[in-house]
């Protein structure tokens, strides 16, 4: 987005809501072992480092995510916050009991890649939606 559109604020809240609530259900998710992350390149960094470290690059990937959108084209910028947020929706989902799959899968980056894929087709159409809404498709 070559500027910064109001219209920006609804995929912006929902990518910060379901980044944060997908956060904070993880953390209290994968004490004391982190292998339940699904997400390899997350089990690695709750591994390897301490929490207040994690919470420093989940606030800056949060911020870098959100300038990377604001940055590029209108459409390439809302597919890129409603495919995360989506994304994040789905990681939240993931730690409740609306999760009929867990601990019965043993391909969990599988599961994740698969997540990702559905992630980014619903975070297109959704931003194809809301294009056509602001009839600029």
């Amino acid at each position: 987005m070559e500027s910064f559109e109001p219209t920006t604020l609804i995929p912006l809240a929902l990518y910060y809501l379901f980044f944060f609530l997908d956060a904070y259900k993880t953390r209290k998710g994968i004490l004391p072992d982190a292998s339940n992350e699904a997400n390899p390149f997350s089990r690695y960094l709750y591994r390897q480092f301490p929490r207040w470290a994690i919470a420093l690059f989940d606030i800056a990937l949060a911020l870098f995510v959100t300038a990377v959108a604001l940055s590029v084209s209108s459409f390439v910028g809302l597919w890129i916050l409603y495919s995360f947020a989506f994304g994040h929706f789905l990681g939240f989902l993931s730690w409740t009991r609306l999760n009929v799959l867990h601990g019965k899968l043993k391909g969990k980056i599988l599961l994740f890649l698969l997540f990702l894929l559905f992630a980014v087709i619903c975070g297109h159409s959704l931003a194809l939606v809301h294009m056509s809404l602001l009839n600029k498709v």
